[in-house]
Parts: structure tokens; sequence; C-alpha cells
């Protein structure tokens, strides 16, 4: 295990009892930290995969890019991504604390819940299903690696990170609109 996946588990652990400790001591602190966070969240998941769009086409065969242009977008998304999938990390307790102790009514806790515990699953989904692509590509492929490349696909290019980002997108949303809606007093107001 390297020193950067011990860091991630330990600031992921640690991040709960922090926006739990934000929760209690300044509910707005909370409030600004994640949807901040939410707003750079999204455009970096965006940023990613709008480079990504592009990549996978030329891994493909369908796109034709110079050589050093291609070595630039594959640095360019391997690095956002590593980054991305760290600070997600990080940021995701402080998502999940605020969905769940922020809104009333039982029926709105777990929903808004579940929809940042999905955002995670996917957010983890579209990072792992990147290493689904075979390697030496353009070429004939076998049925098992012409599978392998329609999962990659479907679950890192075409339709994963785009529900993703609309799931987080919408979280976030709520919890922008909701602010508004706090009255003065109860926790979570300004």
């Amino acid at each position: 295990m390297s020193i950067i996946a011990v860091l991630e588990t330990t600031g992921f652990v640690a991040a709960f009892p922090v926006a739990a400790w934000l929760w209690r001591a300044r509910p707005s602190a909370l409030w600004s930290v994640t949807t901040q966070g939410g707003f750079v969240a999204l455009t970096l998941l965006t940023a990613n995969a709008v480079v990504g769009i592009p990549l996978a086409l030329c891994r493909l065969g369908r796109l034709s890019l110079a050589p050093d242009l291609l070595d630039n977008l594959s640095w360019v998304h391997r690095h956002l991504s590593h980054g991305l999938y760290t600070a997600f990390i990080l940021y995701w307790p402080f998502l999940f604390v605020l969905s769940v102790v922020r809104t009333r009514g039982v029926l709105r806790k777990a929903s808004l819940g579940a929809a940042s515990v999905l955002s995670f699953g996917l957010f983890l989904l579209v990072a792992f299903s990147g290493y689904l692509l075979p390697r030496g590509l353009p070429r004939v492929l076998s049925p098992l690696e012409a599978r392998q490349v329609l999962r990659f696909v479907v679950l890192h290019v075409v339709a994963v990170p785009w529900l993703a980002i609309t799931l987080l997108g919408i979280v976030i949303w709520r919890h922008v609109t909701a602010k508004k809606r706090v009255p003065k007093g109860e926790p979570g107001s300004a």
C-alpha cells in the first residue's frame, strides 16, 4: 500500500468527525465548504470527462491526433483523474454529513443521503472503470476484448461520468437552494 493510499484512507476516515464537529460548531461553514467544494468537484469532473472523450476516440482508432497532443491529453487526464480522486475522497464525507443532518424529515434525509452515497459510488465506478481498456489499441479485437472496450466506453466515457456529474449537481443544487429556506436561529442558518 502506498503512502498516498494511507493518507487518502486516513483523511477519508478523519473527515467524518471533522464534518460532524463543523456542523455542531459552525453549520454555515460546513455548508460553505460543501457547496464550494461541490462546485470545484463538478468543474474538475466535467473538465476531466471532456478531456477523456477525444482521448478515448483516439485510443479506439476513431480520431487521429498528433503524438504530442495525445501525450499531453493523456498526461492531463491521468493526473487530473488522480488528483480528483484524492480530492473527492476527502470531500465526500462533508457532502454526506451535510446531506444527512441538514435536511428535515426522514424521507428527505434518506433521499439526499442516498443520492450522496450513489454519487460516491458512481464516482468510484468512473475512476476504476478507466482500467478496463485493453492495451495496444487500435487493432482487431477478439470477442472478449470487444466486450471490454464496450464496458470501458459505456462506464468510463459515455454514460457513468455524465450521470455522476448530473447527480452530484442535483445534490449540490439542493444544498444551495435549501440554504435560502432555513429560518434564522435553526441549525444550518447563517
